[in-house]
């Protein structure tokens, strides 16, 4: 099957490969350097993930994109975007797998689809629970996928459900609510005091 997917999608296959090489070097995917790869249709998961966020709150973005959750906080939020590019003068550019992470503090962080790129996933969420109390983020996990999908999306790592849920705990979280949008799950989250 394998090779037959190969055979007819040879770009598919580069791309799982290169995912591959670069998780085996512990590198981030530079195609994020491109904003045309930055999908307006990710803001309906955005408009979901800053619900319960109330006014005033200090809201870490990472993985920011395009920024738009800055859009969708209430009134008198402080945003602040984290990304390995910047597009914004105030984007505090970071590589998740190749930084130091910043010492950051606030209310939440938001972590929207970033998770499946972060070769240290563990450790990741643990950063999280330390720079702020509550936490949303987005995980597309690997229920039924194989790892050939998951290098092709240039997905660096294949936690299932259960996984995820054994990770979250590990680190001392407490699961507030899981939604689903499209295949991917959300997690809003409390982080231990």
């Amino acid at each position: 099957m394998l090779i037959v997917e190969a055979i007819r999608k040879p770009r598919i296959l580069a791309r799982a490969l290169a995912t591959t090489t670069a998780k085996w070097r512990g590198q981030s995917d530079g195609r994020w350097r491109d904003d045309q790869l930055l999908d307006a249709e990710w803001d309906t998961r955005t408009k979901l993930m800053v619900r319960n966020i109330a006014a005033g709150s200090r809201v870490i973005d990472v993985g920011a994109g395009r920024q738009v959750a800055r859009t969708m906080l209430p009134s008198g939020s402080e945003y602040v975007p984290v990304d390995i590019v910047s597009r914004s003068p105030d984007t505090i550019v970071c590589d998740l797998n190749r930084d130091k992470l910043p010492d950051l503090h606030a209310d939440w962080v938001i972590a929207s689809g970033v998770i499946e790129y972060v070769h240290d996933a563990a450790g990741f969420i643990n950063w999280m629970s330390v720079v702020a109390p509550r936490i949303v983020m987005s995980y597309e996990v690997a229920d039924g996928e194989t790892k050939y999908y998951r290098r092709s999306q240039t997905w660096v790592n294949d936690f299932t459900s259960k996984q995820v849920l054994a990770i979250l705990r590990q680190q001392g979280l407490i699961v507030d609510d899981i939604a689903t949008w499209r295949r991917q799950k959300i997690y809003w989250l409390t982080a231990p005091e």
